[in-house]
């Protein structure tokens, strides 16, 4: 019995330690994930929401401390892949601008910059994963841009607000 005793003892401190070097391990990957999102942010995302994260006023929304994402973080999800344009309102302020969906972006590219905003600009953090990401797809996973179902080469122009620019413009 006393060998049953030490044994179930050992079992649990092995536990014990295991549990910790993973909760570790998963941290420094949380920590590679938002700087890889921060990078991404920068990107991708800083020219209109500043590298703040503050916005421009009557422009594009604020996501610091923003009330737009805070009880679901899925919401930033759609907007990254499905862009959003419309009325919102974000941190009592009216916006009505366009945002092009990002749905180029793999999807550990979508978690990753998700994760970094959730976790930045005064937000009260988060994580988003993968899995997440891809069933806000439908299930269909995107590991890069080679994967993102594109049937031509027209269907990858711009999708976001018209452009004043005409063709005439750019002959010289």
């Amino acid at each position: 019995v006393a060998f049953a005793v030490s044994n179930v003892a050992a079992k649990t401190k092995d536990d014990v330690v295991h549990a910790a070097e993973v909760a570790s391990a998963n941290a420094a990957t949380i920590s590679e994930r938002i700087s890889n999102g921060e990078k991404l942010y920068t990107t991708n995302c800083a020219a209109c929401h500043q590298v703040n994260g503050k916005g421009l006023s009557g422009a594009f929304p604020p996501l610091a401390e923003s009330d737009y994402f805070a009880e679901d973080p899925m919401k930033a999800v759609h907007a990254v892949l499905n862009g959003l344009s419309g009325p919102i309102t974000v941190n009592g302020a009216d916006y009505n601008s366009v945002m092009p969906n990002l749905s180029y972006m793999s999807d550990s590219d979508v978690a990753d910059v998700v994760t970094f905003v959730l976790n930045s600009f005064g937000n009260k953090g988060g994580d988003i994963n993968t899995a997440q990401v891809s069933a806000a797809r439908g299930g269909e996973k995107v590991t890069g841009p080679s994967d993102h179902p594109v049937s031509s080469g027209s269907q990858m122009t711009y999708q976001g607000a018209p452009s004043t620019i005409t063709a005439e413009d750019t002959r010289t």
